[in-house]
């Protein structure tokens, strides 16, 4: 099978004498010396290959040469797809909770509309009213920006450690996600916040 004291080195010349049944393939592994050289060591390759399979200038490969960097290539640019997939379902999440945000903070001003007015009424700016909500919805992003970052850590943590790697704390992904959170609680704030300072506190005393 594929046990490694199973297995026996032959010359190839006598594996294809001997085990010529069906249409065996053939796997020849080659290591370059360096990075640099994986180009050249590549064509030569090529070269013999066609030498051996007695191909014509004008013929095509009827072999295939896989190099390890390649592969590494096709992973990264799956990697790629990958992420741009997770930043556009991202973006589309983050647009989602800005308007569920913007109409939480609309009800508020509605249901608080009586205590704007009795602080205006008292000296309360238009200044320190919009500062008031804007503050409001700043905490309330900042609440669950930093518990996704709590979880993505306590997550990551748990994978590395069942898959025997080793986790990091991205701190620029944090201070990313920290910027993300204030912008989307002042976009998302900014509306509800000039509409409880734009009200007339005679008919927000009124309001029941």
């Amino acid at each position: 099978m594929f046990s490694g004291d199973r297995g026996a080195w032959v010359t190839i010349n006598y594996a294809r004498a001997n085990f010529t049944a069906g249409a065996p393939n053939y796997t020849l592994s080659v290591n370059a010396p360096s990075a640099e050289t994986l180009d050249a060591v590549q064509d030569q390759c090529t070269a013999l290959m066609r030498s051996v399979r007695k191909l014509q200038p004008k013929e095509r490969n009827d072999f295939a040469i896989t190099r390890s960097d390649s592969v590494a290539k096709s992973l990264l640019e799956n990697l790629k797809m990958v992420t741009s997939g997770a930043f556009i379902i991202g973006s589309i999440t983050l647009l989602g909770a800005s308007i569920a945000l913007m109409n939480i903070m609309l009800v508020s001003v509605t249901e608080r509309t009586k205590e704007i007015g009795t602080r205006k009424a008292i000296g309360a700016t238009k200044k320190a009213i919009s500062f008031q909500f804007l503050s409001e919805a700043v905490m309330i992003t900042q609440l669950g920006g930093w518990t996704g970052i709590l979880f993505g850590i306590i997550i990551g943590n748990v994978v590395a450690n069942q898959i025997g790697g080793h986790f990091f704390i991205p701190w620029l992904w944090i201070i990313v996600a920290f910027v993300l959170s204030v912008a989307v609680g002042i976009i998302a704030g900014w509306y509800p916040a000039n509409k409880a300072a734009e009200l007339d506190p005679v008919e927000a005393l009124r309001h029941e």
